[in-house]
């Protein structure tokens, strides 16, 4: 029981790191996104344009990353209401005693 609480907040914790390294990902590449910058003329477009298929890289390659963190919670999920059920009934059986 102790074991799958530990595992559990374990799981939990890493999640939490995790997806404040996704933002803190996201959070960087923002201005990129929110630029309105169309350039002045066709180098700087064109410049603009490789920065631009350059995100699109960056994205897709972290497409991974964002699926495996909702895998991630989709496994703390479980895990949160199991472990808080075996910590309100060891409290119950506590309280019984």
């Amino acid at each position: 029981m102790r074991n799958s609480r530990l595992q559990a907040a374990l799981t939990i914790k890493q999640y939490f790191a995790d997806i404040n390294e996704a933002r803190s990902w996201l959070l960087e590449k923002q201005p990129l996104l929110e630029s309105g910058d169309c350039g002045k003329d066709e180098a700087s477009a064109d410049a603009l344009l490789q920065r631009h298929m350059r995100l699109e890289k960056e994205i897709a390659a972290y497409s991974g990353e964002v699926k495996r963190l909702g895998d991630l919670a989709a496994v703390a999920i479980q895990q949160v209401p199991l472990t808080m059920c075996q910590v309100l009934a060891s409290t119950l059986c506590l309280c019984m005693c």
